[in-house]
């Protein structure tokens, strides 16, 4: 393995098991994002940058952070977006390292070993969450943006999507088997946490699987009813009684606070169509300004990562996020087309793009439900998306222009 993909599994691993937690001397590396820093000067002095920001999303990212940054003057309480600076800013400093780091598909292989691997260490260090009378409550063995159970289910949704790629691509029963392992640990994990949203994620990015990435329906489908098995036979007692609160959405506080705190961050949106109220203000701009009668609390989420945009960032801010997801999802589409013209003249598995996209629909499914815009998942995802491209791209033009040298 190279320098970069070692401090890129690194920073993986720091993050996602919250090892600064544990070890004290690791979590200075976290606070003052040392390694991410000096794995970012690795690659600037060994890659330099100008290729990466040849991409629209690196731009698009770029923009959204200027956008964070400048809620320090405008926003409503502008020391509040001093974190979310940092945070969007240092894992643009990580989204650059995986993509020097993941160019090959081996890397990438390991890479989604990797993830999976610790999203299973994960959920075991955190198995005593797990009670079959309750919904598991708050994590602290993990990173700080898996460390409430709908939010550790959100990271295991995305994550199973690679999971189902390593056990689709493994080779020989023995492989599989070892590969079914850590998939079976996240689907404990994430029906566990008895989370609505997760579940709403897994769905979705089954039945894209289903429909976009299966060339053998008949085994997708099997594929999908074996999912489909264990979430019920691992599910824990009082799970399908809570998912069926989809349904009857009214009834629950849960889901009638959620949608009033979108109501509000709508209206934060039309007073503020520009730039919203600011990064991180939206609690204080609604105990403020948008609390009306009735409402239960001084201080809410938004609850929803687009909301949480709108209110906060204006429209600009959310075409601008819609524009990054759409990008990603497109780059992944036209990669598996750009492998599908050339068969053979890779060594590259042309669904292995939809995959990725795979884990962003189970990303963007769950964000409807969850704040956590600051979090980890799209810069990683952009990563991989990138990383992909780069490599079919490249491999496909040595190919034409070893044809043309030939001729």
């Amino acid at each position: 393995m190279n320098a970069a993909l070692v401090g890129f599994l690194s920073i993986v691993a720091m993050e996602y098991l919250g090892l600064g937690y544990q070890f004290p001397f690791l979590q200075k590396l976290l606070i003052t994002t040392a390694l991410p820093l000096l794995m970012f000067a690795y690659v600037l002095s060994k890659h330099g940058l100008s290729e990466l920001f040849e991409n629209r999303q690196i731009k698009i990212i770029i923009v959204f952070i200027i956008l964070t940054a400048s809620a320090m003057l405008h926003g409503l309480i502008g020391q509040y977006a001093i974190d979310p600076f940092k945070q969007q800013f240092g894992y643009l400093l990580v989204l650059t390292v995986a993509y020097y780091a993941l160019r090959t598909p081996a890397a990438i292989k390991i890479y989604f070993w990797f993830i999976v691997l610790v999203h299973a260490i994960a959920v075991v260090l955190n198995f005593d969450k797990f009670d079959q009378s309750e919904r598991a409550g708050a994590f602290s063995k993990v990173g700080y943006f898996m460390g409430d159970g709908n939010d550790f289910a959100w990271s295991l949704s995305i994550t199973f999507a690679f999971s189902l790629f390593l056990l689709v691509t493994s080779k020989g029963l023995l492989v599989r088997l070892i590969a079914s392992i850590p998939a079976l640990f996240i689907l404990v994990g994430l029906v566990g946490t008895q989370s609505r949203g997760a579940t709403l994620a897994l769905s979705a990015s089954m039945l894209y699987y289903l429909l976009f990435i299966s060339k053998r329906k008949l085994l997708g489908v099997v594929t999908v009813l074996v999912v489909a098995l264990g979430v019920w036979t691992l599910s824990p007692q009082g799970y399908f009684e809570r998912m069926e609160t989809i349904s009857t959405y009214e009834e629950d506080t849960s889901a009638t606070g959620r949608l009033r705190a979108w109501g509000h961050a709508v209206d934060m949106a039309i007073d503020h169509p520009i730039l919203g109220v600011g990064a991180g203000s939206f609690n204080s701009a609604y105990g403020r300004y948008y609390r009306t009668e009735g409402d239960p609390q001084r201080w809410i989420s938004t609850h929803s990562v687009y909301f949480k945009v709108l209110a906060e960032y204006g429209f600009t801010g959310i075409i601008i996020f819609f524009i990054l997801l759409y990008s990603n999802f497109a780059e992944n589409h036209r990669t598996a087309r750009m492998l599908r013209a050339n068969p053979g003249k890779t060594n590259i598995q042309d669904y292995l793009p939809l995959f990725i996209n795979m884990a962003l629909i189970a990303y963007a499914v769950a964000a409807t439900f969850l704040s956590g815009l600051d979090y980890p998942h799209i810069y990683l995802i952009t990563a991989a998306t990138l990383a992909v491209k780069y490599m079919a791209k490249t491999q496909t033009e040595d190919v034409k222009d070893a044809q043309h040298t030939s001729t």
